[in-house]
């Protein structure tokens, strides 16, 4: 027989059951909080299965939220829906607050003295008494709402006026006080705004300078018989520099009149004269000069071209 087909013997060996057993079950895992006792302890475990938690301070704070203010709420503190609605709403008005403020405050840096109302009807006076005394316009295709701001804007022109009038009836000793002057007039003058509504007009001419002393004395004089007048004279800056003016325009700025002076009948075989209203300022306007003693001369686009019509 082939040895290799020698069939040995079995043996089989019986052992107690109390003694050794055969299980398919996975051991069991350690609980998290049993001590080597077998007993559970209340010490949070360090492992930690599945996602990884985030640790919460004693303080109730999320280490790893660093959200903070008004709107920040406890880890430990859970809001109703309630709650939430009523939190987000008051971040909403907070917002809608912060833009009207800062819409103010872009508004207010914009702001120019063109859109005091003072300075808006002191504007309006002089357009029209303009209008009424030279029969020109100042500005045309400007809408009224729109004048005051296009020619304290303008370019085209210089535009200054001084008043007659002060609160207590009396003008200071050196004379009439500017009380206005676009953009253009300060510029030429070198005054910033609240600088010339401290200036008297007078200082406009070098007091050594006696021609143009005398000129603008003459001038003043012809203005108490005539509504307007044009004028050629020398002026100075706040530094002190001269320049020449050309061509300029000085009107006498009036109120508009009582109801009571459209009441008089005219004379016999004299036609009815539009009716005057008191005197209140006056104002001149130029758009061409040329700086003493050899300077180039400026010549700015000036007035509207004149139309029969106006």
């Amino acid at each position: 027989a082939d040895p290799s087909c020698v069939m040995f013997p079995m043996t089989t060996t019986t052992t107690s059951s109390s003694s050794f057993s055969l299980s398919c079950r996975a051991p069991r895992r350690r609980h998290p909080c049993r001590r080597d006792d077998g007993n559970l302890s209340s010490r949070p475990s360090t492992t930690t299965y599945g996602k990884k938690k985030k640790k919460v301070h004693e303080g109730g704070d999320d280490s790893g939220d660093d959200s903070s203010g008004p709107g920040a709420v406890s880890a430990q503190k859970k809001l109703t829906p309630k709650e939430r609605r009523a939190l987000a709403k008051q971040q909403k008005a907070e917002e809608q607050q912060a833009r009207l403020d800062a819409i103010e405050a872009a508004a207010e840096a914009r702001k120019k003295p063109c859109d005091d109302v003072n300075v808006v009807m002191w504007t309006l006076s002089l357009a029209t008494s303009f209008q009424k005394a030279t029969d020109r316009q100042l500005l045309r295709g400007v809408p009224v709402t729109e004048a005051a701001r296009a020619l304290y804007e303008t370019q085209d022109f210089v535009l200054l006026s001084h008043s007659l009038t002060t609160p207590d009836e009396d003008l200071p000793p050196e004379g009439p006080v500017f009380n206005y002057g676009n953009e253009l007039g300060q510029e030429l003058f070198q005054y910033s705004w609240d600088e010339l509504m401290t200036t008297s007009s007078s200082k406009t001419v070098k007091t050594d300078n006696d021609e143009a002393m005398e000129a603008r004395k003459e001038l003043m004089q012809r203005m108490e018989s005539e509504d307007y007048a044009e004028f050629d004279g020398v002026r100075v800056d706040k530094e002190g520099n001269e320049f020449l003016i050309e061509h300029g325009i000085l009107w006498n700025v009036r109120a508009p009149p009582k109801a009571s002076d459209n009441d008089d009948e005219p004379k016999e075989g004299k036609r009815k004269e539009a009716p005057k209203g008191p005197l209140i300022g006056q104002a001149a306007v130029f758009w061409k000069w040329t700086p003493q003693p050899d300077g180039e001369v400026v010549e700015k686009a000036g007035l509207p071209p004149f139309q029969p019509d106006e």
